[in-house]
């Protein structure tokens, strides 16, 4: 099975170039996870999460969240809450326009989940 795995940014609040991994099967993907991270996190902790959907023609997306992982800002802080929900919305928004008409599930761990909920 081949699988492409790619790197890259989009634009989060303030204009905040964050940081993203995509894992995609060959072919059409079924649907896409959108995994966010908890605090302290990054996007390449969820390896065992990404081996068991690849081979079921699952794609998975993950960002950094800013001050986190690969993405710009201070470690563990923001002005307010409101940045990381809508930096994930501006992350689902870029999902949408590289996996057109593909259903996205979001999943949150930790603060991630939280994130998720708002």
């Amino acid at each position: 099975m081949t699988i492409y795995h790619s790197v890259g940014t989009f634009i989060g609040v303030g204009g905040l170039d964050l940081h993203y991994q995509s894992w995609n099967p060959g072919g059409k993907a079924k649907a896409v996870l959108a995994l966010v991270h908890g605090l302290g996190g990054h996007s390449g902790l969820y390896q065992n999460i990404i081996e068991h959907l690849l081979p079921k023609q699952y794609a998975v997306y993950s960002l950094d969240l800013r001050g986190h992982g690969c993405s710009p800002g201070k470690i563990d802080y923001i002005n307010s809450w409101a940045e990381f929900r809508d930096d994930v919305r501006a992350f689902l928004k870029m999902l949408h326009n590289q996996q057109p008409g593909c259903p996205i599930f979001l999943f949150g761990h930790s603060m991630g989940g939280m994130i998720v909920l708002e």
